[in-house]
């Protein structure tokens, strides 16, 4: 018969029963990072120049390959691959975020001054939605075997509807929602 997935059929064996030192580490690590671009971003005053938003990606960039290491000494080499391909994987996704944020802001006229707080609230928002996806998601394909074919199905309908459909060059800033969200200014 067809091969049956179980829960974790798709999860490496080295991501599984993460320590809660391993997780606090994790978090700890991530707010302080946080704390970090946060604090770049006030002493620059709000503006950082080309030359401080590299050195500032580059400094989160080594910090990643940092915990890499400490990921692969704890757990192994493939483990370590696999944060470093996870990372860079994020990575890659967020360069359609800047594009959707650059949207929103042509689109509401936002200010150069309050962009920054719509970033953070940005960027939290999709933390927290992605975590929330992830273990909803998760939870589903774990509970209802079937779950898998129905996320498969909606993906293949979203992909063939991006082929089908035609782009349309509407104005979105006359749209019923955008014309009742307040705007800045």
């Amino acid at each position: 018969g067809p091969a049956k997935l179980d829960a974790h059929s798709w999860q490496s064996p080295n991501h599984r029963n993460a320590s809660n030192a391993e997780w606090l580490m994790f978090w700890a690590s991530f707010a302080f990072l946080l704390l970090i671009d946060a604090a770049v971003f006030w002493l620059a005053g709000g503006h950082l120049s080309w030359y401080v938003a590299c050195a500032n990606m580059l400094f989160m960039l080594v910090c990643a390959c940092l915990f890499s290491e400490v990921v692969g000494w704890n757990r192994g080499g493939a483990a370590a691959a696999d944060w470093i391909n996870g990372y860079l994987l994020e990575w890659m996704l967020s360069i359609d975020n800047l594009f959707m944020f650059t949207a929103v802001f042509k689109a509401l006229q936002t200010p150069s001054d309050q962009k920054h707080v719509v970033l953070l609230y940005g960027v939290a928002g999709v933390i927290v939605f992605r975590i929330a996806f992830f273990f909803v998601g998760f939870t589903l394909m774990r509970s209802f075997h079937f779950m898998q074919y129905v996320l498969g199905a909606f993906l293949v309908y979203t992909g063939l509807r991006i082929l089908v459909v035609e782009e349309s060059d509407d104005d979105v800033s006359s749209a019923y929602w955008m014309e009742r969200l307040p705007r800045g200014g």
